[in-house]
């Protein structure tokens, strides 16, 4: 009974953690109950005659705990990292005995598990490898999920499998490629002394220690070349590699060694590291970013398509290999190393953007060009007015009955007859005819 009274008061500190985690992390929301699953039971239990005491509270506590479970997928990993955190604290601090703990604890891990192991998890590697989420906030969900499993004593098996990454596409972003022209840009490499062939990759490739299950990684620089896959300190190896990379080919080697470069880059990347990529249990920080330099590739027009679609054939569950869409118009025998030269004006950070006409550019152009055309006509009409005035800056305006001959010379008589133009436009009735002033003489005419 104390049990179920603790449950009840934590019904209420769930919904304000889940109300503030939902409203904080602003993505996609399911259209129906998120259905994790659970390690805790199974299908037999449902035809069990008896329950204990202990059973029914943990049955109550893990429905109370399934309200914790988000509703939206997440987008803000920090604050999922956070929120789960809190929600693990927050038990601990409400539960007054042991046992208490130990089935409030048993309840959270199941719900919250099976969310991260089910959704939170692949959507976390998929950003991590695409360069999208950094190493700590990697770390610590990864290390929640592990120590909710260990507690549990479970390879979660009982929770719903992880969730189709072929139909999320993630982000990925191109590399700051920055083509320094320096003498020594090749100077962080160890490259062979005997290279004669141009059509050879003069920079080596990386080698990994196990193709299966694979723990390091050699890159051939000078500073260091063996590195753990599982430590902080391969963060972004990849990545870094392949700026150096283009940076030594592109000052001194021809546009063949770029080309040939990238495509053994590429097939290694697809068919050594990809993988090892969609895996749940394990992940590998020396990967992150990896998918960037696929992309970096595609922007510059350096990529097999051939080889990156039966790549995709064999892993259409993977995201990161379907979230790169080949660009049909760059090809690496059109390639041009100037677009990595120095006089980049594109920007510090970047490469080559392409620029895809959506309906709100169309609407930019639409409305710019009726501006446009506005200003020419108003133009247009100011130049017609303008000559209007000076035509009709040396009329002059006959009162009634006047009557002018050209023989007869009336200037002295016309003083009191002219009128200005702004004069004649704002009492127009007071004349029948207009002349035009040409040399003292006056040339009849018609309004």
């Amino acid at each position: 009974m104390l049990s179920l009274f603790l449950l009840l008061n934590l019904n209420g500190f769930i919904g304000v953690y889940s109300y503030t985690f939902n409203s904080a992390v602003s993505s996609t929301k399911f259209d129906v109950f998120v259905n994790v699953g659970t390690v805790l039971f199974t299908k037999d239990d449902i035809s069990k005659p008896c329950w204990n005491v202990d059973d029914l509270t943990l049955l109550a506590a893990r429905r109370i705990m399934q309200d914790l479970v988000p509703k939206r997928l997440p987008k803000n990993f920090r604050a999922l990292h956070a929120y789960v955190r809190k929600c693990m604290g927050r038990v601990q601090q409400e539960c007054l005995s042991n046992k208490t703990i130990e089935i409030m604890k048993k309840a959270l891990f199941d719900a919250l598990g099976g969310y991260l192991h089910s959704v939170a998890i692949p959507l976390l590697n998929e950003g991590y490898y695409a360069g999208n989420v950094d190493y700590e906030t990697m770390a610590g969900l990864h290390g929640q999920l592990a120590d909710m499993m260990a507690f549990l004593k479970t390879d979660g098996g009982g929770w719903t499998d992880p969730c189709d990454m072929s139909k999320i596409p993630t982000k990925v972003s191109v590399l700051p490629m920055e083509m320094c022209n320096l003498e020594n840009s090749c100077k962080p490499f160890t490259l062979p002394y005997d290279h004669s062939c141009e059509s050879e990759t003069i920079i080596p490739m990386p080698l990994l220690d196990d193709d299966v299950n694979p723990s390091a990684i050699a890159i051939p620089l000078k500073e260091r070349s063996l590195y753990s896959l599982m430590s902080e300190c391969s963060v972004n190896l990849l990545p870094k590699y392949y700026i150096l990379a283009m940076r030594c080919l592109t000052h001194r080697y021809p546009t063949v060694n770029i080309v040939n470069f990238n495509q053994r880059l590429q097939w290694w990347i697809l068919n050594k590291v990809a993988p090892h990529l969609d895996t749940i249990e394990s992940w590998y920080p020396g990967f992150g970013g990896v998918m960037r330099i696929i992309e970096t590739m595609n922007q510059k027009g350096l990529l097999m398509d051939d080889l990156l679609l039966k790549q995709k054939e064999k892993n259409r569950t993977s995201s990161v290999l379907n979230s790169i869409v080949i660009d049909n118009s760059k090809t690496s025998t059109n390639y041009d190393d100037t677009s990595f030269s120095d006089n980049d004006d594109v920007g510090q950070n970047s490469i080559v953007f392409k620029f895809s006409w959506s309906w709100k550019s169309i609407l930019l152009m639409i409305l710019l060009g009726l501006i446009l055309l506005w200003v020419i006509y108003y133009i247009i009409w100011a130049i017609k007015v303008k000559i209007q005035k000076r035509k009709t800056r040396g009329y002059v305006c006959i009162k009634d009955g006047d009557i002018l001959s050209p023989e007869t010379d009336y200037s002295h008589s016309l003083t009191s007859t002219i009128r200005t133009y702004s004069d004649y436009e704002s009492s127009p009735k007071s004349c029948k005819r207009c002349y035009k002033q040409q040399a003292g003489k006056f040339d009849r005419g018609v309004k």
